[in-house]
């Protein structure tokens, strides 16, 4: 059982290790509810942001919009939202909230809106009102006015899910594949975001093994293997094909087909959780190329986890953040000179 203590212990490391925020990520099946998570932890901290999941069936927009003002309000600018936009038919079975993916993406559509327009209106002669499909709302008011909203993550691989992101996400959150599909998938969310204008960031999910060595780093994420229980695996894999969304069914089957999809990205976690499936294997060197290789492609942020969470993150500290550091720096340095030379010609 996580205790708090235990919890800003790993945010401790985190924060050692170069890391700016956490995901907390949305289960009924969490020991702890990741909405009552973040909130005691930023209470507790002082500079780790926290990325909160949270899916538009549970909870009412006007609600949520007032309790992340308040947390804003309250511990200042250090939350942004993950929208999860894939139903998971298990949770929503729990709050008899089973719907269509056309209901759910309609749904999601009129609950951003209303979080959008709301936080956007903010302020003391706020008078907020709305019927539509899902919600109705007469009177709202949050105050005092926010002087920035939440950032908005949203994450979903449908069509209907990269409209929605093209029109209200600051960065569309993928989970790593193969890195040709993984650029196919970023220009996916690109044109998405073109049609309105603009451009969304994007951040990629995924794994960490790094060691001294990259024999070491394989010898690890053996182990991991070795550790999974065959029956958890199955039983998983039964509820993500029967109930999970279409990126959790994609990362499922990645992890079946085959364990490794590139010379150092390896799927063998893939069979015993939901979610992301893959993880950069080898030593510090060989890690920082391949994460250099996806913020290439486009990747702005990078949201990484490597098991047990405290000893990983001081690990990749020590191993990686300043390599991967000076290999951004320098990429960022190009890119500028590029852009200039083009402006040139």
């Amino acid at each position: 059982m996580p205790t708090l203590y235990h919890q800003q212990r790993t945010i401790e490391e985190a924060e050692a290790a170069g890391f700016h925020g956490m995901l907390a990520p949305t289960a009924y099946s969490n020991f702890v509810d990741n909405w009552v998570q973040i909130t005691m932890l930023l209470a507790r901290t002082h500079r780790i942001e926290m990325l909160g999941a949270i899916r538009p069936n549970q909870v009412h927009p006007a609600q949520f919009a007032k309790q992340c003002a308040s947390i804003l309000q309250l511990v200042g600018c250090r939350l942004s939202l993950n929208v999860v936009l894939g139903g998971w038919d298990v949770d929503d079975r729990i709050i008899g909230a089973v719907e269509t993916a056309e209901q759910r993406l309609a749904r999601a559509e009129e609950w951003l809106t209303i979080l959008c327009e709301t936080w956007e209106s903010s302020g003391i002669a706020q008078d907020y009102s709305h019927k539509g499909d899902f919600y109705d709302i007469e009177g709202l008011r949050i105050y005092p006015a926010l002087e920035k909203r939440p950032e908005i993550f949203l994450s979903g691989m449908s069509d209907e899910a990269i409209r929605l992101s093209g029109m209200f996400a600051d960065t569309h959150v993928l989970w790593a594949e193969r890195p040709e599909d993984t650029r196919r998938t970023i220009e996916r969310v690109w044109g998405g975001s073109a049609a309105h204008g603009r451009r969304v960031r994007i951040a990629l999910r995924m794994h960490v093994i790094v060691r001294e060595t990259e024999e070491e780093a394989w010898r690890a994420a053996e182990h991991i293997a070795a550790r999974i229980d065959p029956q958890v695996a199955e039983t998983r894999a039964a509820q993500i094909r029967s109930q999970g969304s279409n990126s959790r069914r994609g990362q499922l089957t990645l992890a079946q087909d085959e364990t490794r999809i590139g010379r150092h990205l390896w799927t063998g976690t893939g069979t015993a959780r939901f979610g992301a499936s893959v993880s950069v294997v080898g030593d510090a060197e060989q890690v920082t190329e391949q994460l250099m290789e996806f913020r290439r492609m486009g990747v702005d942020d990078l949201i990484l986890s490597g098991y047990p969470k405290e000893r990983e993150a001081r690990r990749f500290g020590q191993l990686v953040t300043q390599r991967l550091m000076d290999a951004d720096l320098e990429f960022r340095r190009q890119h500028r000179l590029q852009g200039r030379s083009r402006q040139d010609r």
